[in-house]
């Protein structure tokens, strides 16, 4: 990996990626390469059609890595948007230990370098931020803690975000009852998907990890807190999207804080659908896609 401001690693390479991937270039041009986010060094990269008309940055969930957002490429390619995405510190091919993280701030600080960098490309084009998960739950953290980048930001999507996971009490009482001087647990189930071959992609995904550090969940708990805590709003158009069978997060507990905290917030529900939206099948990610483009058609701050 070379840096992203040398121009990143060579054509070869990135189409071997995008290749591997099942990445939708649909004609632009893919840049893929490296930023220092002290302690880590975070692989960032982006794809540029002909003549884009605003930028949007991609952030994943947990255990995953950028290459989740394949089938979404494509949609936002044709409407004309630069695309940019970053893989989370200790996921992906950023630098790390596996998964593991000493706090969501490490989080929060690798998303803010990437958006400066990716904002930097076309400052004066429209920017959007558009999260999974984990990635959703970052970026929310950003746009209600951080003013600066708040000003900076036309608006986000925020897709199945995280607050508190699925089956809360139970996974503290399990860590109880297991001790947290075990260092991680096998993450021994995949969320709910009508895509077979999203898992079986997920399952074979050399970048994907499989084990959850116990350090990693009192990380989790620590942010949990603070979020949870925060009076800060933020009035930017935001979309929310949910799977009424998303198995990950506690949805019926977190879309009423994000709804709370972000009150210009757009929701839709997509019935059937579970966590992972942007991976199910066709029936259902053409529900993701379509409020996807009508809000992304809306101009800044409309």
């Amino acid at each position: 990996m070379k840096p992203f401001e040398a121009g990143g690693v060579a054509a070869e390479v990135v189409q071997e990626y995008c290749d591997a991937y099942g990445l939708q270039a649909t004609g632009g041009k893919v840049v893929l390469g490296t930023l220092e986010v002290s302690p880590y060094t975070i692989a960032f990269g982006t794809i540029t059609p002909p003549n884009p008309r605003a930028t949007i940055l991609l952030v994943h969930g947990y255990l995953d890595n950028s290459t989740t957002w394949a089938l979404t490429l494509p949609t936002l390619l044709q409407a004309n948007f630069r695309v940019a995405f970053c893989d989370l510190p200790g996921l992906g091919l950023s630098s790390g230990a596996s998964a593991d993280i000493d706090s969501f701030q490490s989080y929060v600080n690798a998303v803010t370098i990437a958006m400066d960098t990716a904002r930097a490309l076309a400052p004066e084009q429209p920017f959007y931020l558009m999260g999974h998960s984990t990635g959703a739950g970052v970026i929310a953290d950003i746009l209600l803690h951080d003013e600066a980048r708040r000003a900076q930001t036309s608006g986000a999507i925020l897709v199945a975000p995280l607050l508190r996971s699925a089956h809360w009490g139970a996974t503290n009482v399990g860590m109880f009852l297991a001790g947290w001087a075990k260092k991680e647990v096998k993450a021994t189930r995949r969320p709910h998907t009508s895509n077979p071959s999203q898992l079986d992609a997920m399952k074979n995904d050399p970048l994907q990890s499989g084990r959850i550090p116990t350090h990693w969940v009192k990380a989790l708990k620590q942010w949990y807190k603070r979020m949870k805590a925060s009076k800060a709003t933020c009035d930017l158009p935001v979309l929310l999207l949910e799977g009424d069978r998303d198995d990950v997060v506690d949805w019926k507990y977190n879309i009423p804080y994000y709804r709370a905290h972000f009150p210009k917030a757009e929701y839709h529900l997509v019935p059937g659908s579970g966590h992972l939206l942007h991976r199910e099948a066709d029936a259902y990610r053409e529900q993701y896609l379509k409020y996807l483009q009508q809000f992304l058609s809306v101009p800044a701050g409309q």
